[in-house]
């Protein structure tokens, strides 16, 4: 139970009641409870705001998993939960709170299948599920479902197949310039489902949601998986390009 006003809105725009320095230290919460807050009221934090949970938001490292739980659910359950999530992004809170996901922010996947940044196709996967009203541990499995893709990244040259013939006549080899870098993420849905085992595990989620979660990222991308609709929804397709 908050005890004390710790700010206002005026103007779609939240303000600190008094100082947010010290309602921040006095109860860690309050961070991640700022932006749950500016996700279900469609508002947006002041400047000083802003800094304030960039600067401190490494306080959430000592704050009850079981309340950031209680306001990361409240983002990924409204109906803006895309602009909430770009919060957690953009503020480092994810960096504290799944840490794992921290890296998504501004991430090229460099493919032509993803002409989204990591992290906005992540979003945009959870706001579809929220928008068919999924339960949590779906939404929660959206959120985790390409977690691993980052660790398991894997660039290699490709020389475009075109051939020269120099002119008197016969092949030469092409130019090392005349290719490409492409990206491959083969099994980052296994690497991934070991990384939300410990996310989810460390989260306090129960041992049934987490098999649960875990089977559902491990499987994301079988034809037969409940979030195959969402993921590719929001992927590209060559021609598209």
């Amino acid at each position: 139970m908050e005890d004390e006003a710790w700010i206002s809105i005026e103007d779609g725009v939240l303000h600190a009641v008094g100082h947010i320095r010290t309602h921040f230290n006095k109860n860690p919460i309050r961070i991640l409870k700022t932006i749950s807050i500016c996700t279900l009221l469609d508002v947006r934090v002041d400047d000083i705001i802003e800094k304030r949970i960039m600067d401190m938001g490494y306080l959430l490292q000592r704050t009850d998993k079981s309340d950031i739980m209680c306001e990361l659910n409240k983002i990924l359950q409204s109906d803006n939960v895309f602009n909430g999530l770009k919060m957690l992004w953009k503020y480092r809170i994810f960096n504290f709170i799944i840490p794992e996901l921290a890296i998504q922010w501004n991430y090229d996947q460099n493919s032509k299948y993803h002409n989204l940044q990591l992290w906005e196709h992540t979003a945009r996967v959870v706001e579809s599920a929220q928008k068919n009203m999924e339960p949590i541990n779906i939404l929660m499995t959206c959120l985790l479902h390409d977690v691993g893709k980052p660790f398991v990244r894997t660039d290699k040259w490709v020389i475009n197949n075109i051939k020269k013939v120099n002119p008197l006549g016969y092949n030469i080899n092409n130019n090392a310039e005349d290719g490409y870098i492409k990206t491959n993420y083969v099994h980052h849905e296994s690497v991934g489902a070991n990384l939300a085992y410990g996310i989810l595990k460390r989260l306090n989620f129960t041992k049934e949601d987490t098999i649960s979660i875990v089977r559902l990222i491990r499987g994301h991308l079988n034809d037969d998986s409940i979030i195959r609709v969402y993921d590719n929804a929001h992927k590209s397709t060559p021609k598209n390009l």
